[in-house]
């Protein structure tokens, strides 16, 4: 994952290029990824469908950027009225 500074962390097999290439192909633009880590924001609203997601899920990288809504806690999140995406599942980490 990202860490809070915005860099990719270590990886085991293969050190932080090799997640980077991971998440690349993986369709995760890990520019705006790092960002986010910077910015504190742990989890990705989607205010048309009122789902939060980790900054990684596919649902969530499908989100138009005008309706993502940045929330730096699962409480925030659903005191906003938004629930967990079923996909990535983030409330369960």
């Amino acid at each position: 994952m990202v860490r809070g500074d915005g860099k990719i962390g270590n990886y085991g097999l293969g050190g932080p290029q090799k997640k980077t290439q991971i998440l690349e192909a993986e369709g995760v633009d890990v520019e705006t990824l790092g960002d986010y880590a910077r910015e504190g924001m742990r989890f990705k609203g989607v205010a048309s469908t009122k789902i939060f997601c980790w900054p990684t899920c596919a649902a969530g990288r499908r989100a138009k950027e005008r309706n993502v809504r940045p929330f730096r806690t699962e409480r925030e999140a659903r005191a906003a009225g938004y629930r967990p995406c079923k996909l990535c599942r983030p409330a369960a980490a």
